[in-house]
């Protein structure tokens, strides 16, 4: 059996990929296009990749019978956790072949500047949400996932995607959550920061969690998420709380 895992970028791929890979068995493989895929392709396999559903991507899985997982996380959540992750990986200018528009100066940034909001409601950010949005849309998507039940329920949100895979044995669940917690994403300095749902209301006033809502709404409403910010938050105080969470070696994890 062939997976196909597609998601926009932050929405917890490399912890999902690794996760099933270990349960499964089978090798894994992550791309930026679908042209990067080996010729020969293992009979078993998971295929990760960030492109948007277009005719070429749509028949590269198609006619290697791919079974569809889509995953989908908080917009704000993924908007913070792609700052952070450009600080120290320039390849976040390559992805979607450089239409996300990513700023190129993130140190100075923190989710709530100006400068990044225009980010966050402009298309480049809406470009970067469209990878998942446009496989959730496609009524042959076999199984559509939140980042959130994976990290509230991760038992039983791996369990229900192996069952709906047909897959005969999960006998390794447990070891591999085990295996892929905080402490294994830590060691990655890209990879390695916040993993809980929701922090983005530590680090984006309300008033620009609405203008995100808004300037972004089709994926917030397709997806089923609210911008629900703290009110009394103020700039000031998002920005130092930005910067005082972020990671030095060794330290918190972020399971993407």
């Amino acid at each position: 059996m062939k997976i196909a895992l597609l998601g926009s970028p932050r929405c917890g791929n490399n912890w999902v990929r690794r996760v099933m890979s270990d349960v499964l068995g089978y090798p894994h493989f992550a791309a930026h296009s679908v042209k990067d895929f080996p010729i020969d392709l293992p009979s078993d396999c998971i295929l990760n990749i960030h492109a948007l559903n277009e005719p070429l991507e749509k028949e590269f899985f198609e006619r290697r019978s791919c079974e569809f997982i889509v995953l989908a996380r908080h917009p704000l959540d993924i908007f913070v956790s792609v700052l952070q992750f450009a600080r120290n990986e320039p390849a976040v200018h390559q992805w979607l072949d450089g239409s996300c528009g990513i700023p190129h100066d993130p140190a100075s940034l923190c989710p709530d500047d100006a400068r990044f909001v225009d980010w966050m409601t402009g298309a480049g950010a809406t470009n970067l949400l469209s990878v998942s949005l446009s496989w959730w849309r496609d009524p042959q998507s076999t199984i559509r996932i939140r980042y959130e039940d994976l990290v509230s329920r991760p038992h039983e949100s791996f369990s229900s995607i192996f069952n709906r895979l047909g897959a005969k044995s999960i006998d390794g669940l447990d070891a591999a959550l085990d295996k892929y917690g905080v402490s294994y994403f830590a060691e990655f300095k890209n990879h390695g920061w916040l993993g809980r749902p929701g922090a983005y209301r530590r680090f984006v006033t309300s008033s620009n969690c609405e203008r995100v809502y808004a300037s972004q709404a089709e994926y917030f409403m397709t997806m089923g998420y609210s911008a629900e910010g703290d009110i009394g938050l103020s700039h000031e105080t998002a920005r130092d709380q930005y910067f005082a969470s972020l990671p030095t070696p060794a330290t918190d994890g972020d399971r993407h």
